[in-house]
């Protein structure tokens, strides 16, 4: 089996030469040319899956080694016979961790000094679930939206979005939905932005397309940005850049055990898509990341990163897109 594997991915050795002949490649060197006569393709979010990188390969299988997925074209993966897998969940604590983070951020400089602030949460899935948990112990008041979650569990109570008024904070947690009843591109828009209340903190680490961002400058000035993602990222608007309070390079999810966490689910996938032999490299790499222990008390500096990263772009000469991504990926991964 010969497989291509993103070089950024951690453990792409370890774990999948077991089962054929892997080869690493940069991002920016994965295109129909270089997979074309590959059986399999390990990608991050960064690499595009779709007709044009895919048609007439003998790609049976793409794995993203990421929790979303609208960077892979799922109906024509499936017209075309191309199994493929994600990784849900694996960043969620690293996600959580970060939201606590900027919690502590915001008390820092003044924001969720009530007793008992009140949060809404949309998009309830393995991130917000946990954001949700963390926030509590934390004495927030906690307000859960995610219309599909509780359309398909009857135990699961939401608060509609309409009802979302007079918080504190405000967590977007949502995958990045086009179309269809509960499409998540530009749901918060300038009704929703005027009815908040001054310095509420609204906070995405979910896609950046969910805000739009000429409702945020119109009618959500009165408001605490702080955002991971970023509407047409790697081309921010410099405007949102420079009022937001927070701002991070799409970091949220970037810790080690995440990024393992990742490799390890997608080497699940494709051992039980191919019925592969037992890995027990892969054994040893699950059984530690399961004994670790993840504390979303460990608080990192991201107001740090936001002086560093206003500074950087807002006076970027170069290519904005080019000089966001050499600064996200000169973070490490905490």
């Amino acid at each position: 089996m010969k497989i291509i594997i993103d070089s950024q991915i951690p453990l792409a050795q370890e774990l999948f030469t077991p089962w054929g002949d892997v080869k690493l490649l940069t991002q920016h060197d994965i295109s129909h040319q270089t997979i074309k006569n590959a059986d399999c393709l390990i990608i991050r979010s960064v690499t595009k899956v779709n007709k044009e990188l895919l048609e007439t390969s003998q790609i049976k299988f793409v794995g993203s080694t990421t929790s979303g997925m609208d960077h892979m074209d799922l109906d024509w993966l499936k017209k075309n016979n191309i199994d493929y897998a994600n990784a849900p969940g694996c960043n969620a604590d690293a996600v959580c961790n970060y939201v606590i983070s900027c919690v502590d951020a915001a008390k820092k400089l003044g924001f969720l000094q009530s007793e008992n602030p009140r949060v809404g949460i949309i998009g309830v899935g393995q991130v917000g679930k946990r954001v949700a948990r963390a926030l509590k112990e934390l004495h927030f008041t906690v307000l859960l939206n995610d219309p599909p979650r509780s359309e398909g569990d009857a135990s699961f109570y939401q608060t509609p979005l309409s009802e979302f008024n007079n918080l504190d904070l405000i967590c977007l947690h949502t995958p990045l939905t086009i179309n269809g009843q509960h499409k998540t591109f530009h749901l918060i828009e300038e009704n929703f932005l005027k009815r908040q209340k001054p310095h509420c903190l609204l906070l995405n680490a979910g896609r950046g397309a969910v805000i739009d961002n000429n409702a945020l400058l119109n009618a959500g000035r009165h408001l605490e940005w702080c955002f991971d993602v970023w509407e047409d990222e790697p081309n921010l608007h410099l405007e949102v850049l420079a009022h937001a309070t927070i701002a991070t390079p799409h970091i949220a999810g970037n810790t080690i055990e995440a990024k393992q966490r990742g490799t390890i689910i997608v080497a699940k996938a494709l051992q039980s898509t191919f019925k592969l032999p037992d890995n027990p490299i892969l054994k040893t790499y699950i059984s530690s990341l399961a004994t670790h222990q993840n504390s979303h008390n460990d608080i990192f500096d991201v107001l740090a990163i936001t002086k560093k990263m206003k500074v950087t772009l807002l006076n970027a000469h170069g290519s904005l897109a080019s000089e966001f991504i050499k600064f996200r990926q000169a973070q490490q991964a905490r």
